[in-house]
């Protein structure tokens, strides 16, 4: 960390870091710029005391560090390295530094996804539950952030999905699955069909959890087979503990544990007053969600619009279509780079690959493929997911042709 002076830091962070390659006949010379961010201001024409000459203004410090050493090859491709705080910088307008081996690029487009709600009705959801749990989805529902966001419905138990325990019946939607708009219903047909599933519908009967959930996964597993560069994620809202067909919890948590890993089907579970903690713990963290959401009855409609909307925006946002070809050509996996565009600029950073989720440093970000072997899908690291996220105006790009830089 740089220092103002002698013994006092700027409680900063570094932003990013920036380097740029120039062959000068057998030599190479490398400048790397580093910016901060700092927790007070500096003032204008202050050197921290580092070993390298540095430039400072406000609140923000580049510093350029210079080094030189012989060529030992041709010229990298790329003349970029590791950062830190989510990026690796590149050098570039507009295309990272690339444009002596791209072959093509387009703006990155986010894998879509297909959501599952299976939603309790049991006898035990009557009343407060009820009412408050369902204004709560049918908000989630006309909020214009899940346009472009595909859903389908399920009440359980509800027809054969119930007590008989007919997981087909549980893959059936009450509400086939289609895409959300920007627009509001009647005009949003698909947003209308999801209001009106909830007409007339009285909470009663069991709780026949293991066949809802079954039944949710086979769905997803048809989708992805249809689609299967696409996201599906199940998503269960529950106050209940399973009574009907399978009670064991350790087998209902097995079978989604087997949709996570087998298939890539994300499980959401959103337990209520009166669920089992247990259980809703095992779903989330075997079927790959992480942390279960827990929903008092007090409070529930703003606890529950708030868990759908954080559901929305962790499975919309950074994962993004491989394609199979770019420019007339197949897409080499080991051949392709993401590129950042913060709002407002125009010189673009890369972002560097790394192995797997496993691999992803919180202080240097990343991507990495879905399927190392057979990948669809581009996935930012969460460091790099929450910079993106946040700057409303930026724009991500996928470059074809040049060798991957590595974070």
């Amino acid at each position: 960390m740089p220092k103002r002076g002698p013994s006092r830091k700027p409680g900063g962070e570094v932003l990013v870091r920036t380097r740029r390659q120039y062959e000068f006949g057998s030599a190479t010379v490398v400048l790397t710029m580093l910016t901060f961010s700092t927790a007070r201001p500096i003032p204008f024409g202050a050197i921290p005391s580092v070993r390298r000459a540095a430039i400072v203004w406000g609140s923000a410090l580049a510093l350029f560090i210079g080094s030189a050493c012989a060529a030992t090859g041709p010229a990298a491709d790329t003349g970029s390295s590791s950062g830190v705080g989510g990026f690796t910088g590149s050098s570039g307008s507009g295309d990272g530094g690339f444009d002596t081996c791209a072959s093509a690029s387009d703006e990155a487009k986010l894998v879509p996804v297909n959501m599952y709600i299976l939603f309790d009705k049991s006898g035990s959801m009557a009343g407060v539950k009820w009412s408050q749990t369902t204004a709560a989805v049918q908000s989630f529902f006309e909020d214009p952030g899940s346009a472009g966001l595909r859903v389908a419905l399920r009440f359980f138990p509800d027809g054969a999905c119930d007590s008989s325990c007919k997981i087909s019946a549980c893959a059936t939607p009450k509400v086939a699955l289609g895409e959300l708009t920007e627009l509001s219903a009647p005009t949003d047909t698909h947003e209308q069909a999801l209001f009106d599933a909830f007409v007339g519908v009285l909470p009663s009967g069991g709780t026949p959890l293991s066949a809802a959930l079954s039944g949710g996964y086979l769905w997803a597993e048809g989708v992805l087979q249809q689609h299967p560069s696409e996201k599906a994620v199940v998503v269960l809202v529950t106050d209940g503990k399973p009574e009907d067909c399978d009670t064991s919890e350790s087998n209902i948590a097995a079978s989604a544990a087997a949709a996570y890993t087998d298939r890539g089907i994300i499980t959401f579970a959103i337990g209520l007053e009166g669920s089992s903690t247990s259980l809703m713990t095992a779903l989330a963290m075997k079927g790959g969600s992480g942390e279960a959401v827990f929903v008092d009855t007090d409070g529930a409609k703003e606890q529950l619009s708030k868990a759908l909307s954080e559901i929305r925006e962790s499975t919309v946002a950074c994962e993004y279509i491989l394609p199979t070809e770019a420019g007339g050509e197949d897409v080499d996996p080991a051949l392709v780079n993401m590129l950042y565009t913060p709002g407002g600029e125009t010189e673009s950073i890369t972002i560097g690959q790394v192995a797997d989720a496993s691999a992803c440093n919180p202080q240097v970000g990343g991507w990495y493929y879905d399927d190392p072997v057979n990948p669809k899908r581009l996935i930012l690291c969460a460091s790099s997911c929450g910079a993106i996220r946040s700057d409303t105006g930026g724009k991500i790009d996928i470059l074809f042709g040049c060798s991957t830089v590595p974070a």
